[in-house]
């Protein structure tokens, strides 16, 4: 019987993750690095009036989001068993093009606004995130590593708003021309979360390589000028990358 028992310690001791005499203990902390694409897309618009001949005009702008590249870094402390924690600061800079549809006063008649189109170049939108999880090693034999997460966010976005769109407008004023846009740089931030796997494969002691599917989302308020504009913050993120344990 004590045979038995002794035959069974070893067996034991591996479904539980201790590691056999002669083994090399599990990582306990990783690093990972990623470049990626941030698929999402989104859209959000804006609308202000203005004084102008002494009647109020008015403004609409919209925002279209594409897709964009990203690139993260990040690392992760094994704590108890399979359970863990980390931290990944990810970045995502774009550029889009903002369309413009304004209602001109006319200079010499009453009520008679004159609709002008037009379009803002290289808006430029740079969105960080502070990513920390909770891990949890969901695979952790031989090369292969499987990691899932999720935890809080804190999303900061800085974007380009259209302040004023100017026009060119001549005797006898029936039409007015798209003339520009005038611009300002406006900051937000919110909380948000966080959820995630990372798969890896340590073709070295210390080394491998990965790929990480990351999805965050946060609702961020933009302050224009007392105005207060709800944009969307976050999306899937899909890296590929380095990884190296410790």
């Amino acid at each position: 019987m004590t045979k038995q028992i002794a035959r069974l310690i070893p067996l034991l001791l591996v479904a539980w993750g201790v590691p056999l005499a002669g083994q090399a203990p599990p990582p306990r902390i990783s690093v990972a690095v990623h470049g990626g694409y941030q698929p999402t897309t989104s859209r959000f618009e804006d609308s202000f009036t203005f004084a102008r001949y002494q009647e109020t005009g008015s403004t609409r702008v919209e925002y279209p989001m594409g897709g964009a590249f990203l690139f993260d870094a990040g690392a992760g402390v094994r704590l108890w068993r399979r359970l863990g924690a980390g931290l990944v600061v990810s970045r995502v800079g774009r550029a889009s093009t903002a369309s413009t549809r304004s209602f001109i006063p006319h200079p010499l008649y009453l009520d008679t606004p004159r609709q002008v189109d037009g379009e803002a170049d290289a808006v430029q939108r740079a969105e960080t995130g502070i990513h920390f999880h909770v891990r949890y090693e969901a695979a952790s034999r031989g090369p292969l590593r499987i990691v899932i997460s999720g935890g809080p966010s804190v999303l900061r976005v800085r974007q380009t708003l259209v302040t004023e769109a100017r026009v060119r407008e001549e005797y006898p004023y029936d039409t007015a021309e798209f003339g520009g846009v005038n611009t300002r740089e406006v900051e937000g931030r919110a909380n948000g979360f966080n959820v995630g796997a990372d798969l890896g494969w340590m073709f070295a002691r210390h080394l491998g390589l990965g790929g990480t599917l990351r999805l965050t989302r946060a609702v961020i308020d933009l302050d224009a000028d007392q105005r207060r504009i709800p944009v969307d913050a976050g999306g899937a993120h899909i890296g590929v990358g380095l990884r190296l344990t410790f």
